[in-house]
């Protein structure tokens, strides 16, 4: 049953890979910059080695002014991203982590004429690198991890992709922001909850800003500095010889509005509540396979957006190294 999960996992990911980089670009501004959001690789021993390949589709169909739903499905907006994460545990305490994104955009709007108006976009995205310190590590806290980490988001992806016709496109369609961003993450997990195989986690990233000089060749734009927090609970099964990780999570996110030479650029910031299931299915003590999904709670809005009728995640999980006793590969919830 495992080895026919193993082929299953390999199979999802590697027709993805073999796509070329010019099918795919980064994510929009109020819509959910993937990267951030799939921060997740936990704490392990020293000199253990983690890596996390993520394929996260993103629909936006939802038309709100505020929080009001209105009556239109003309627009759709698609992101499917691909995502590598990798991490490396320099010793108990310091661990140091990397992410890098691929991913495709769409956006069809159903013309008057009842015609498909189609853009696509596609590129490398932006990347992170972060410096993590787990603070109640060693013997004395073997069921907590409480880290902290920070460091820069790498405007890697271009951003200043032009139509057909020669115009830039909107910055939400762009391959990468164009700016230098700060990132600060925590994650605090307690295993061990009332049972053995319950476990508690909540974690959170902040998104400083930065601002890209050159967008559409003079202007300064600026994406809305971002917060996001994720808790939940993670327990475990046994189905057969099959181990199985029921995950129940929920997610807010609040986005700043963007800015252009300083400006205001109205519709775009707000806020978001998200339902956030999962399953683990736990391939071995070093690899696992992860599915999730997201529900929208609550929004609200700042003017009129798209917004997340649904996401989906499939995330497979490979370490090289030990693993803490009772622990599940995954450390972190649902992303």
């Amino acid at each position: 049953m495992l080895n026919v999960l193993k082929l299953v996992a390999w199979g999802l990911f590697l027709p993805l890979l073999m796509l070329p980089h010019a099918l795919f670009s980064q994510a929009c501004c109020s819509g959910g910059v993937p990267i951030s959001s799939n921060l997740g690789l936990g704490a392990s021993t020293a000199g253990t080695f983690q890596f996390q390949l993520t394929y996260d589709h993103n629909t936006l169909k939802d038309l709100l002014a505020s929080s009001e739903r209105l009556d239109d499905d003309r627009r759709t907006r698609n992101t499917r991203s691909l995502i590598l994460e990798t991490s490396y545990d320099i010793n108990q305490a310091f661990s140091v982590s990397a992410l890098f994104s691929l991913v495709r955009q769409e956006r069809i709007i159903l013309t008057q004429a009842n015609t498909e108006d189609i853009t696509i976009n596609n590129g490398v995205g932006d990347g992170i690198v972060l410096l993590r310190y787990n603070f109640l590590h060693g013997e004395k806290h073997p069921d907590i991890d409480f880290m902290l980490g920070a460091g820069p988001k790498f405007p890697f992806g271009q951003a200043n992709f032009t139509d057909e016709r020669g115009i830039t496109l909107p910055a939400d369609l762009q391959p990468g922001t164009g700016a230098w961003d700060a990132i600060i993450w925590t994650n605090f997990n307690r295993r061990g909850l009332m049972r053995d195989n319950l476990s508690f986690n909540v974690s959170a990233t902040y998104r400083l800003t930065g601002t890209n000089p050159d967008y559409n060749g003079s202007l300064a734009y600026k994406f809305g500095n971002e917060f996001q927090i994720q808790w939940g609970v993670q327990d475990r099964f046994l189905i057969g010889s099959l181990i199985i990780d029921p995950i129940i999570a929920f997610q807010y996110r609040t986005v700043g509005v963007d800015q252009i030479d300083g400006n205001r650029f109205e519709n775009t910031g707000g806020h978001w509540l998200n339902f956030r299931p999962g399953l683990n299915f736990n391939l071995g003590q070093n690899s696992a396979l992860r599915l999730t999904g997201a529900l929208p709670i609550y929004r609200y809005l700042q003017g009129t957006q798209l917004s997340t009728s649904y996401r989906f995640a499939i995330t497979f999980y490979q370490s090289l190294g030990l693993q803490k006793k009772n622990d599940s590969p995954f450390k972190g919830l649902a992303k």
